[in-house]
């Protein structure tokens, strides 16, 4: 059995807790009165809550934690706290899709303080979000991320007690809004992006992606930054050139971006750098519509992006590799 079916059933609100990757179901008005029994159990788990004329919508999971399976990290005291050097979102307002909930430490994070920080780590959402949990891409960064995206206009809390439990000295926890759904699946076969908008197609975007020995990353990506204009340097290829409208996916340097000298090719052949060309007006309407977390996917000859170089990367690690790289099931 994996081990993340066997979770601690509980309300993502309780007091200590873990991210829980069950699916969730539909409980009628007499779970309400029954919550004060579910919260005492020693491990909650990450659950979506919210009002509706049927009552909550709670996603728990199939089994219970045994309470002597998880004593022993109820009373963990590090020897140092962690420190919090970043965390996405960075802000409060609205976000894509593929937005994820990271925090990154100034160090290696030892496997006891990973567990003590997953159980005291809450997401709660006001939709249900299916399976979905905490993972350690990197033994600096913690990730949480439903098994698909976020389904679109959904309000998301994270909090956290880490203070409290003598963790850290700083609560990265805030509340965000997942707006509509944006998502450009491109493919290198055809130098052709189709543009989906709440889930319809919306319309096609032709594109030149990195040429031979230059490929743009596949897999996903999303939105990280947007700049009006973003200068780009590279001695290596000779280039020193202000670029309008220049949607970051990657910290390497890849950008969804306006490339008015290179709108000949778009739609017919490879021929940038490694970024993702298109024309002036679509470049545009990308930096006065998209939002820091919509979804760029790419189909063709190179590698996944990896995850030390995009935010979005995260969506390119499969499921069950996500659920064992998690810290706190027993």
């Amino acid at each position: 059995m994996n081990p993340f079916t066997a979770i601690g059933l509980g309300l993502g609100v309780a007091a200590l807790g873990v991210a829980s990757f069950a699916t969730g179901i539909v409980a009628n008005d007499r779970l309400a009165a029954a919550t004060a029994s579910i919260v005492s159990q020693p491990v909650a788990v990450v659950s979506t809550v919210g009002s509706s004329g049927s009552g909550f919508v709670v996603e728990v999971p199939t089994r219970l934690w045994v309470p002597k399976q998880v004593k022993g990290e109820r009373t963990f005291r590090p020897k140092s706290k962690a420190i919090v050097t970043a965390m996405t979102p960075s802000g409060t307002g609205n976000f894509g899709v593929g937005i994820t909930i990271s925090v990154t430490f100034d160090d290696v994070v030892e496997p006891a303080m990973r567990k003590a920080l997953e159980r005291n780590a809450f997401v709660t959402a006001s939709k249900p979000i299916g399976p979905a949990g905490w993972s350690w891409p990197t033994d600096r960064t913690m990730v949480f991320r439903p098994v698909n995206f976020w389904p679109a206009h959904t309000d998301v809390s994270f909090t956290t007690r880490w203070i409290q439990a003598g963790l850290t000295d700083y609560d990265p926890g805030r509340k965000f809004h997942i707006g509509r759904s944006l998502i450009l699946r491109i493919s290198y076969e055809t130098n052709v992006g189709t543009l989906f908008l709440a889930g319809k197609k919306f319309r096609e975007v032709p594109v030149s992606l990195g040429r031979p020995g230059l490929e743009t990353w596949s897999g996903y990506t999303t939105v990280m930054e947007k700049y009006q204009v973003k200068r780009m340097i590279n001695p290596q290829y000779d280039y020193d050139i202000q670029v309008p409208y220049a949607m970051r996916l990657s910290w390497d340097g890849i950008f969804l971006h306006a490339a008015p000298w290179n709108e000949h090719n778009l739609g017919i052949a490879a021929t940038s750098h490694g970024c993702i060309n298109v024309s002036y007006d679509e470049g545009k309407w990308w930096y006065e519509n998209s939002l820091i977390g919509d979804v760029v996917t790419v189909t063709g000859p190179s590698i996944n992006t990896p995850i030390a170089f995009a935010a979005g990367a995260a969506w390119n690690i499969p499921w069950g590799t996500w659920v064992e790289g998690a810290a706190a099931a027993p």
